[in-house]
């Protein structure tokens, strides 16, 4: 591996092209612009890119001294060299995985937080309507407190709502460096496949061999690993003594079990994240079925209420049972997409592009009246 004072160079101008701070479209913050913001401010990949700067340095200086018998030096660099470019394309990676899920997370809250305003509306109409039926004797004082007591807790949900909304814009706006935050872009959503024909077209070995790799934890075993196969082969040509060969053999077999201890460790996450999303993917079918159910129920009973067959709290009830049903569906329907996307970061169905997953969207079907 020949490394020139030229290529060093252009390594910093590579670096100040791809993380130069892109300014915000004028109809807001994209998804990409948002994670190319958040690369150039994270100081883990900074310091990941000032180390294998570093490295590659060291490499060029012991690259000059390789014909003066420091061969062993120069392998440690090439070695380190490896381990630096590594370590800078899984901060790169990481931070852009926390970018994604920072805008993807201000989306959610912003969805839920329409949602608890609506159910907040919602509970003040109902104590409006619960006021004027006990002024006219046609409702119990206990009933009205129990009206107004849902709608001093469907406020108190509000406020929380808009708690988690305002922390989640802020950490998006430390991260990217966009201050205010501007409207974010929402991404163009293909339409969600379901789990199951997800797994079912995977080919799973294929899966876990590419997440294998391209995963940092595995690279750099595998770079240890090479490195004491070099030292063992280094020190049988050289005639080493017997006792410095055997201490280099015992380096390779325990780089070789580190080696398998890290893709046995692999392997077990891709299985948790395969169940993770399949278990996601059949709670949210299920809250789909009790939002759908909880809307016919609300049909019915508001028929019988206006037959005069329901009373005004049964009534409410069915109504708030629609409320909740949305929620926890809106919250089910993120919870799937983020496992989703998470399991596909993993077996790297999105390559290297980390911030061109898929959408979590979709929380819009649970805004409709």
């Amino acid at each position: 591996m020949k490394v020139t004072p030229a290529a060093v160079v252009s390594v910093f101008l590579l670096w100040a092209l791809l993380f130069s701070i892109p300014p915000a479209q004028a109809t807001g913050l994209s998804l990409d612009d948002a994670v190319q913001a958040a690369l150039a401010r994270s100081p883990a990949v900074e310091l990941a890119r000032l180390q294998a700067l570093q490295a590659e340095l060291n490499l060029l200086a012991a690259q000059l001294e390789k014909d003066q018998g420091k061969r062993l030096e120069y392998l440690e660099a090439q070695r380190a060299l490896e381990e630096a470019q590594s370590a800078l394309r899984a901060a790169a990676a990481e931070a852009a995985v926390q970018a994604e899920e920072a805008f993807y997370n201000v989306l959610r809250t912003g969805e839920l937080l329409e949602l608890f305003r609506r159910a907040a509306a919602q509970a003040e109409t109902q104590v409006a309507i619960a006021r004027a039926r006990h002024e006219s004797g046609m409702l119990s004082r206990l009933d009205l407190m129990e009206v107004e007591l849902a709608s001093e807790r469907a406020a108190a949900r509000l406020n929380n709502a808009q708690r988690e909304h305002d922390a989640a814009r802020l950490a998006l706006s430390a991260m990217t460096g966009h201050s205010p935050l501007p409207p974010l872009v929402r991404p163009e959503e293909p339409p969600l496949e379901e789990a199951s024909l997800l797994l079912r077209e995977l080919d799973w070995e294929a899966a876990v061999a590419r997440a294998l790799s391209h995963h940092g934890e595995i690279a750099a075993a595998r770079l240890a690993l090479q490195s004491a196969q070099q030292r063992l082969e280094l020190a049988r040509l050289s005639d080493a003594p017997p006792v410095e060969i055997r201490r280099a053999e015992i380096e390779v077999q325990r780089a070789a079990l580190r080696l398998e201890e890290a893709e046995a460790r692999i392997r077990q996450a891709l299985r948790d994240s395969r169940d993770a999303l399949l278990a996601a993917a059949s709670e949210r079918t299920l809250r789909e079925k009790e939002l759908a159910l909880a809307l016919q129920r609300f049909e019915v009973a508001n028929a019988r209420y206006k037959a005069g067959d329901l009373s005004l709290m049964d009534l409410f009830a069915a109504e708030d049972r629609v409320m909740e049903a949305r929620l926890d569906a809106a919250t089910a329907l993120w919870d799937y997409n983020v496992k989703k996307a998470r399991f596909l970061r993993l077996i790297d169905e999105t390559a290297t592009k980390t911030h061109n997953l898929p959408s979590t969207g979709g929380f819009g079907l649970y805004l409709h009246e």
